[in-house]
């Protein structure tokens, strides 16, 4: 009678579970045009910020971290421990890069490197945060992009910035203004959001 009332069952059940894996990586332009506050409190800072709520919603998922300027460096691999990347993310500064510029080619191409080695079947996504301002040819830097295609790699482009001319601020430690940048000739220097290089770029 105890058995019966216990109500004994034979037999399997299947359950289907659904489960997400990403592996991400953030790329990051710390290039000296990542310095203009058009945007508060500046393209940089601004990235940093983005950056640290995406791993907030992306716990548990791989992340990797990349900084790029005239090259690219890559600071962290694919690794779980968001706190690791939030460290790197902080430490983000244009004189991290030793050589000037933007390479957006450079740094698509490293991005997939980086994310091709995953040995996984999660999906693999490149998120890209810069003002668009390149000095490489935009034909070289599409030919990256249409690599990342190819390669099943999604690319998420975080354009940073204003499309309106902008100086670029030097400050010192302490945030007190030093002076504008300037080119080799003495000229101050004016950025601004380069919508057709991101626009071909996503295209």
């Amino acid at each position: 009678g105890a058995i019966g009332l216990a109500g004994p069952r034979a037999g399997r059940t299947q359950v289907q579970t659904e489960s997400r894996a990403l592996s991400l990586v953030l790329a990051v332009d710390i290039s000296r045009s990542m310095l203009a506050e058009d945007v508060a409190p500046s393209r940089l800072q601004r990235a940093g910020r983005e950056a640290r709520r995406l791993i907030q919603d992306l716990e548990g998922d791989r992340l990797g971290l990349i900084a790029f300027a005239g090259r690219s460096y890559i600071l962290a691999p694919l690794t779980v421990d968001g706190g690791a990347i939030r460290m790197y993310l902080d430490a983000l500064d244009p004189d991290l890069a030793s050589e000037g510029g933007t390479s957006l080619g450079a740094v698509l191409a490293q991005g997939a490197d980086l994310l091709s080695a995953a040995t996984d079947a999660a999906d693999r996504v490149l998120v890209m945060f810069s003002d668009g301002e390149a000095h490489d040819t935009l034909p070289e830097v599409v030919a990256r992009a249409e690599a990342l295609k190819d390669a099943g790699i999604r690319l998420i482009v975080v354009a940073e910035g204003r499309a309106l001319p902008t100086r670029i601020p030097l400050r010192d430690s302490a945030g007190t203004l030093i002076e504008y940048q300037q080119d080799e000739n003495g000229h101050i220097v004016r950025t601004q959001r380069r919508d057709d290089v991101l626009q071909a770029v996503v295209d």
